[in-house]
């Protein structure tokens, strides 16, 4: 974007991540100058690599190091967050997740009137994530059924009453499941569908006291458990995801930072338009050769966003169809160049 407006320095929390190492890239390649803050002895900082930003390494609960990072930063994009909850306690990742958020927010608020943009990238692990409908809007009830989506849900109460106490330019972003590279043709298979049904209980809408373990209907489908699966609730409707290319969601950060309209929103992130099950694997299984195995349910999974308000406000414009993720994530293992930093921690 040639006409994007420039900042002085923006300031990426996450920034060897997924989203962060792309958003940076992005920003450098507009011209702007980038901090990027990342842990000590962080094993995904080799996303950077290359890449010329000035980095400062600190932890997120230390307010001095937080402090440091802010300073002299007119824009601040927080994507830092621990996601896998296995193997540590609650209470550590509540004490990174939301006082190391405290921090950011607070740092920022003292400096509200230096700050044209606050933007933080919160999540869709916020509302029920095992879904059977409806559309999902921003003003669709919180429900997180993890911690992970208690510490984002928590972080947006608390952004908010920072921008409605100091007038932080804050917007909040709720990608949906951001993949990069092949990471798209890594899905769609027996496991995880199994994975969904095991997990499901009373408080999941798409759980069916009646059926007694359903999961068996798909092991019994099928031998192997990476088998591509295309399942279908009752009146063989097929399952439907809404995931997000890592450049859309780049596309949507960069919205943010520049439409005034934002500020004080919360925004839906998604591609351009939800995959269903049916379509989506048996495109991914013509381009790669492989076989599916179709699987009637009596439970249905529908988790599917309405754009309206990131599109009118934002002017979100996702271009990255499911398909077009399945071609690009080809091209990639073909060892082709297609613009995106590999994610050093998959899903």
């Amino acid at each position: 974007m040639n006409d994007a407006r420039r900042f002085e320095r923006i300031l990426v929390t996450g920034a060897s991540g997924r989203l962060g190492a792309n958003l940076v890239k992005r920003l450098l390649e507009r011209g702007e100058h980038v901090r990027a803050l990342v842990i000590p002895d962080d094993p995904a900082e080799e996303s950077l690599a290359g890449l010329a930003t000035e980095t400062v390494h600190g932890d997120l609960r230390d307010e001095k190091v937080v402090e440091a990072a802010v300073d002299g930063c007119d824009v601040i994009v927080h994507a830092a967050s621990l996601m896998a909850e296995a193997g540590l306690s609650p209470h550590f990742f509540y004490d990174v997740n939301c006082r190391g958020s405290f921090n950011v927010f607070h740092a920022a608020a003292e400096r509200a009137d230096r700050i044209s943009r606050f933007v933080y990238l919160s999540s869709t692990s916020a509302y029920a994530v095992h879904n059977t409908g409806p559309v999902i809007t921003e003003d669709s009830p919180l429900n997180p059924l993890t911690l992970y989506g208690a510490t984002k849900a928590a972080n947006e109460t608390m952004l908010r009453t920072f921008h409605y106490r100091t007038g932080l330019p804050a917007v909040v972003l709720r990608p949906n499941f951001i993949m990069a590279c092949d990471e798209v043709l890594e899905g769609w298979r027996s496991d995880w569908v199994t994975g969904v049904l095991q997990s499901a209980d009373e408080r999941y809408t798409c759980y069916q006291a009646a059926a007694a373990e359903p999961w068996r209907i798909v092991e019994q489908a099928v031998v192997d458990p990476t088998q591509r699966v295309i399942p279908y609730g009752p009146d063989r409707r097929p399952w439907t995801w809404h995931v997000v290319d890592v450049r859309d969601a780049v596309h949507a950060v960069e919205r943010a930072i520049e439409s005034d309209q934002a500020i004080g929103e919360t925004f839906c992130i998604a591609g351009p338009r939800p995959a269903p099950w049916d379509e989506t694997v048996k495109y991914l299984c013509e381009r790669l050769g492989e076989t599916c195995v179709e699987v009637d349910l009596p439970n249905h999974w529908h988790f599917e966003f309405d754009l309206t308000r990131a599109r009118t406000l934002l002017g979100y414009d996702p271009q990255f169809t499911i398909e077009r993720m399945i071609d690009d994530g080809i091209a990639y293992r073909e060892g082709r160049n297609i613009g995106v930093i590999p994610p050093a921690i998959p899903h």
